[in-house]
């Protein structure tokens, strides 16, 4: 006697429950399309744009745009929505941060 055949018996006939598909809820959609930095319309129906770097700031003492190359900034962009979770962003972000004493107190 087979597997099959010892669960379907004639004289003991098995009903297979049937599974539920889980819907996705609408917040876990906007909460994963917010960690992915793409466009979405979010609990109050108001549409947010997808995540793009800004313009140049223009700041005279960092010069942060002259410094790093567009090629750079769009990858590290890619870099950062391709994380799964916010978590994952978090630590990401907190690993580029560096700690220095200051100089002088005044």
């Amino acid at each position: 006697m087979s597997d099959i055949e010892k669960y379907t018996d004639e004289n003991n006939p098995t009903k297979w429950k049937k599974k539920r598909i889980k819907k996705v809820k609408r917040e876990e959609i906007i909460k994963i399309k917010k960690t992915r930095g793409e466009a979405h319309i979010n609990h109050v129906r108001k549409e947010i744009p997808a995540r793009v770097t800004g313009p140049d700031c223009r700041c005279i003492r960092l010069r942060c745009f002259e410094k790093i190359p567009e090629d750079s900034r769009q990858n590290l962009l890619i870099t950062f929505n391709s994380l799964r979770s916010k978590n994952e962003q978090d630590n990401f972000l907190s690993g580029l941060i560096s700690f220095h004493a200051p100089w002088r107190r005044r």
